[in-house]
């Protein structure tokens, strides 16, 4: 009788200790198997601009430069000259803003995947020549970077900023409207010297 009682008291821990270990449901286990690793995709963009800078941050704002490569075909000797001396035929500053946005896939073999894009979005700023007195400056319209027209070109990071591209723009027309005279010294009034202004300013 005492055996009996023993065994039986013995056979019910063994039940409780079953009964209380966890169980991983079916489901949450296929999860657990059969979700996708998480993906990151760079644009053309961002791939581009990371090459002059890598530590680049979510929401924040950026200013690079990018010049064109010397003319080799160049004529004038006034702008060969002054090209040599730069090192490079025309310079730009590029402002943009880098973001990073994550999507989860809901149907597909990719259920569940979550994918972070990271991207550069920005404008290029620059001051030229007028089409009908080469000797008078201005500010063209502002147009949208794409790395697609960067390939030949030179990147260089300068900083972070938080002034808005309408503000750099009104700046760099306010720069031009008080150097309206174009000047093929190095250290006149022309395209490097409207960079290194904005870059002041920003």
């Amino acid at each position: 009788m005492k055996f009996s009682t023993t065994f039986s008291a013995l056979l019910c821990a063994l039940s409780l200790g079953v009964s209380a270990a966890p169980v991983d449901s079916g489901s949450d286990l296929s999860l657990r198997v059969n979700t996708p690793a998480p993906v990151t995709v760079e644009t053309p963009n961002f791939k581009r601009i990371k090459e002059a800078h890598a530590g680049l941050v979510n929401g924040k704002r950026y200013v690079f430069t990018q010049t064109n490569p010397i003319n080799a075909q160049e004529t004038d000797q006034k702008t060969k000259d002054l090209e040599k001396a730069l090192g490079f035929s025309h310079i730009y500053l590029v402002v943009g803003d880098v973001t990073s946005s994550s999507k989860t896939a809901d149907k597909g073999k990719n259920k569940g995947q979550v994918t972070t894009t990271w991207d550069f979005q920005g404008k290029e700023f620059d001051m030229t020549l007028k089409a009908s007195d080469k000797t008078k400056t201005e500010q063209r319209e502002p147009r949208k970077w794409e790395s697609k027209y960067a390939t030949q070109k030179t990147i260089k990071y300068v900083k972070e900023t938080t002034k808005t591209l309408d503000a750099i723009k009104a700046h760099g027309a306010k720069y031009v409207a008080g150097h309206p005279i174009y000047s093929y010294d190095p250290k006149g009034n022309n395209c490097n010297a409207y960079v290194n202004d904005l870059i002041t300013f920003t």
